[in-house]
């Protein structure tokens, strides 16, 4: 250590072997058996969660809303994405609702179509998403308007994702709740994190869904544990008391979703059939070099654990990262007097020596 400190600038080797103790923390936490690649995987979508953007891929020649996606989040959403996405489209979910800032545009699209039957916000709502380039939906909110959206461009493709039954899709739907459950309830999150996207959620499954239910708020000490006075963790999740009625919702919405679409613009689908369904449903090239790779499989159990232990490992070191941060910044700003402050300093021998 002190042979490495004669080595490295005493206003610099501190940020920079804190910096390579959590790079190496991380991996070294994470289980073996997930691998690099799903550690990169994982690292991808908790950040791409909350600085993702969806224009890497967009290349900008399609336009007009194309698709619908009307299947329940945990069907494979994040696949089907990946999949649009090859294709050319440009898609619209939660995330883009929060970059763009429609929470509330949302949330009064939903009023008027379920109390007054009106799609005015709505189709406001999609002209203005078609003008920013959003070709295809999925996810929450859209599948809740699915049906709307479907009357308002008729002529758009409607992709209803599956499981294999409700069964395992409610196992699958319970693990991401009890995922967020650490992130919307628990220290440190609860600092940095706002309520307002669970409210929005809330809200707009209210307003959707008849008979809904939104599952309490965990607390402390009922069903949170605090190891450390800035972290906790669930120690009880109360999703489980609410199956018999998501696995209600999922069924009869499947049921009623299917009967009432037009056959020819529907497509139930699983991400186990792969590319075979989309060929002939999304008019796609028989030989399209997509073809010759196998169908997008992301957001995978795997991935999501390792998302859920980089989470416990930066909430256990929430105060090392903090101090990391703020010992960077102090030394980039110290970086950057001692720049302005040579530069005066040459400048102002330049004058003199002008002068002289």
């Amino acid at each position: 250590f002190w042979r490495a400190r004669k080595m490295v600038r005493s206003d610099v080797y501190a940020p920079l072997l804190l910096l390579i103790a959590l790079l190496l923390a991380v991996p070294w936490y994470a289980e073996a058996t997930t691998g690099v690649e799903r550690l990169v995987s994982g690292l991808r979508l908790g950040l791409g969660v909350i600085f993702g953007s969806h224009t890497l891929r967009y290349d900008g020649k399609r336009h007009g809303l194309q698709v619908i996606g009307a299947g329940f989040p945990r069907t494979g959403t994040k696949s089907i994405e990946s999949a649009l996405s090859q294709q050319g489209h440009r898609i619209y979910d939660l995330r883009s609702v929060i970059e763009n800032n429609h929470q509330n545009r949302w949330l009064k699209a939903a009023r008027e179509w379920k109390q007054q039957n009106n799609t005015t916000e709505l189709e406001a709502l999609v002209l203005e998403m078609e003008k920013l380039g959003y070709t295809a939906t999925l996810d929450t909110p859209c599948y809740l308007m699915a049906k709307p959206l479907s009357e308002l461009r008729p002529d758009a493709k409607v992709l209803l994702s599956v499981r294999d039954n409700a069964e395992v899709w409610f196992r699958s739907f319970q693990f991401i709740v009890q995922l967020l459950d650490g992130i919307w309830f628990c220290r440190p999150w609860t600092w940095i994190i706002f309520g307002d996207l669970r409210v929005f959620l809330e809200t707009i499954y209210s307003i959707s869904m008849e008979n809904y239910v939104f599952p309490p708020e965990l607390n402390y000490p009922t069903h949170l544990a605090r190891p450390l006075p800035w972290y906790e963790y669930p120690v009880k999740h109360v999703i489980q008391d609410y199956r018999d009625l998501w696995i209600s919702h999922y069924n009869s919405y499947h049921d009623e979703f299917i009967k009432n679409s037009p056959p020819d613009k529907l497509l139930v689908f699983n991400v186990k059939q792969g590319w075979e369904p989309w060929v002939e449903f999304f008019d796609m090239d028989p030989n399209d070099p997509l073809l010759q790779h196998d169908f997008p499989y992301v957001n995978d159990r795997k991935t999501l654990q390792v998302v859920q232990t980089i989470r416990e490992v930066v909430g256990v070191g929430f105060p090392i990262i903090v101090l990391l941060l703020v010992m960077l910044l102090a030394w980039l700003v110290l970086k950057g007097l001692r720049m302005i402050n040579g530069m005066t300093s040459t400048l102002f021998v330049q004058k003199k020596m002008k002068q002289s």
